[in-house]
């Protein structure tokens, strides 16, 4: 877009901006943005399913049931 030039036997820099600055830089934005657009389309990858729950044992309650009496 910018480039630097000098003079042979000179110790001056000039900056020179382009004159295909607006047909570059919107060429290039319509690149991002094509790629962009394809990037949203591609399919995305699943997540893996969680494993299935496992049944627990049930805690005895400290209480003494009818049967031990």
């Amino acid at each position: 877009m910018v480039s630097r030039e000098r003079d042979p036997g000179t110790r001056r820099d000039r900056y020179v901006l382009h004159n295909e600055l607006w047909y570059e830089t919107f060429t290039r934005r319509d690149q991002v943005l094509v790629r962009w657009g394809a990037s949203t389309k591609a399919p995305k990858p699943s997540a893996p399913k969680p494993p299935p729950a496992v049944a627990r044992p049930r805690p005895r309650s400290s209480s003494p049931s009818s049967t031990e009496r």
